[in-house]
């Protein structure tokens, strides 16, 4: 029964998704749209989370399922909402295709620190291997996670004459290095964002190509010398101790782990001092 009921509350967002979405479809004209937007984006992340601790306290075992579950019905739920308010084109398929991949280059290599206790509890006698393998992983993932980010979201150099004098300017008064410029499309969908990828020998600059689209040259500038701001915040030795910090608390849960697994008695050992009998 609280599997069953685990399961329920995990799908409960995608149902308030749909629901509250629902209503602002019929007021994409109303002038307080954004704001109706806001407030629904409060009351919903509160219904998510408060979704995720409950199903995964009923169900620790199948936590990982049931995350997966919530995640996937909150962006089902929210897409038809979604492209009747920007106009968008696009599947569901590639929808989801372009969200998880933009998610998962950014938060990749945290979600692998946040589940190696749940994935090494689960690999037997090869927990010390694996759970080690997992922290390796994540401090690649770290370590190369501009290149993944880029990758993944099929990111292409910025070949934009009117924006590379525009560019220049910016980077004259920079403290930091020449950063690679590159642009990246959500085909059918509407994204408007840009990032900034600090890394230790040449940081990057990421527009999309909705953000190009909707801004003149003088509103993209202001927003390329914001990100660029970011980069001389992330200079390579604050960068280079940041990555040294991940590096160890990557570390801490294996060592603990590995503790664990060497110093408690095994059964064997037990019968053998009488202890279990």
């Amino acid at each position: 029964m609280k599997i069953l009921f685990s399961f329920l509350i995990a799908a409960t967002p995608a149902l308030y998704a749909w629901w509250s979405s629902k209503r602002l479809t019929s007021r994409v004209d109303d002038q307080l749209l954004p704001e109706l937007l806001l407030a629904q984006t409060r009351r919903f992340a509160s219904v998510t989370a408060a979704s995720v601790v409950l199903s995964c306290c009923l169900a620790p075992d199948l936590a990982i399922l049931l995350v997966v579950i919530t995640v996937f019905g909150v962006l089902v739920g929210r897409f038809p909402s979604r492209r009747a308010i920007f106009k968008e084109s696009w599947g569901i398929g590639d929808y989801l295709s372009h969200t998880l991949r933009f998610w998962l280059g950014l938060l990749g290599a945290w979600l692998l620190v946040a589940w190696l206790p749940v994935i090494a509890g689960r690999t037997g006698s090869g927990a010390l291997p694996f759970t080690i393998l997992m922290g390796v992983a994540a401090v690649v993932w770290v370590w190369f996670q501009p290149a993944i980010l880029r990758t993944l979201l099929r990111a292409e150099p910025l070949a934009q004459e009117d924006l590379k004098e525009r560019f220049t300017r910016v980077l004259e008064r920079a403290r930091c290095h020449r950063p690679a410029v590159f642009r990246a499309s959500a085909t059918g969908g509407h994204w408007v964002n840009a990032f900034a990828l600090p890394t230790l020998k040449r940081p990057e600059v990421l527009l999309t190509d909705g953000l190009l689209e909707a801004l003149s040259s003088d509103e993209v500038t202001a927003i390329f010398a914001h990100e660029v701001a970011h980069l001389e915040h992330f200079h390579p030795k604050r960068l280079l101790l940041g990555r040294i910090g991940f590096l160890v608390l990557t570390a801490i849960p294996i060592v603990i782990w590995a503790c664990l697994l060497y110093t408690s008695p095994r059964p064997r050992d037990l019968v053998g001092n009488r202890v279990c009998r």
